[in-house]
């Protein structure tokens, strides 16, 4: 039933359909999208929580994006993507594992101090902005592009 579909604009996964672009229409879109992302409102990420992203997203049910960091002086510092932006931002970025908090855990390494160090001086500097982008791929793809776009400092696409 799913090679039925190869090549078409429809992908079968867990039993629903997914509208999809193809891979040109998407990235035509992406220039826009990301003058979206940086004209939107930044908050500082020391005082924005879990709670109040939900209430900015007007949803109660978890909400996909990509967000972007920037430093006070607004350089473009990290793009990330996650299902639940709410959770990720206002949550995740906090903690002290390093699966969970990838961005202070990069900081720390590359700057050669602790994971909490790192984690203190995220809070106080750092900035966030963040957008709906509902489809996986797009989320991908659209990380990716703005990252280079943007030639972010801590974001990395080693393989692992």
């Amino acid at each position: 039933m799913f090679s039925d579909f190869l090549g078409e604009k429809y992908v079968i996964k867990y039993r629903e359909v997914f509208l999809l672009l193809k891979f040109p229409e998407m990235i035509e879109r992406y220039p826009d999208l990301l003058k979206i992302l940086l004209e939107s409102k930044r908050f500082s990420l020391e005082t924005i929580t879990q709670a109040q992203i939900k209430q900015m997203l007007r949803s109660k049910i978890p909400v996909a994006g990509v967000y972007l960091i920037t430093d006070s002086e607004d350089r473009p510092l990290y793009v990330g993507r996650s299902k639940n932006l709410a959770q990720r931002i206002g949550r995740d970025h906090r903690s002290l594992n390093k699966n969970a908090a990838n961005l202070t855990y990069r900081i720390s390494i590359m700057n050669n101090i602790s994971h909490k160090e790192a984690r203190d001086y995220v809070f106080g500097d750092f900035f966030v902005r963040f957008l709906k982008v509902e489809n996986e791929h797009d989320r991908t793809v659209f990380e990716v592009f703005v990252a280079m776009e943007l030639d972010t400092p801590y974001n990395s696409f080693l393989e692992h």
